[in-house]
């Protein structure tokens, strides 16, 4: 009884930060309402969203890691922001570098 005791208290005392587990590209002059949804529900499932703003963000490699460096699982995208050409030639690749080599997942909303 008392190692579990010991074992709950180091629980307690080692604390981990939290990892960003998804990320939405949304465009904050249009914002979607799938925008709205895709950050509730991954809140509601126990998931950190990163919220990157395509207006005044370039997207790049490390803003789809997490702060460990590793590949957010995944992004969403509403079809209306990825057709209104906030997403250069260079961005597009990146996000397209992310889903073959890093595994990232990408949710297109609004099809």
């Amino acid at each position: 009884m008392l190692s579990v005791l010991l074992l709950i208290v180091g629980v307690h005392l080692v604390q981990a930060t939290d990892l960003n587990d998804v990320a939405l590209l949304y465009d904050s002059s249009h914002l979607q309402n799938s925008d709205i949804n895709f950050k509730k529900i991954a809140e509601y499932y126990g998931l950190r969203c990163k919220g990157i703003d395509l207006l005044t963000s370039s997207l790049n490699d490390s803003l789809l890691r997490d702060e460990n460096g590793n590949y957010l699982k995944a992004v969403g995208i509403n079809a209306n922001t990825l057709e209104s050409g906030l997403l250069d030639s260079t961005e597009l690749k990146v996000l397209s570098d992310a889903i073959a080599f890093g595994g990232v997942h990408l949710l297109v909303s609004e099809v």
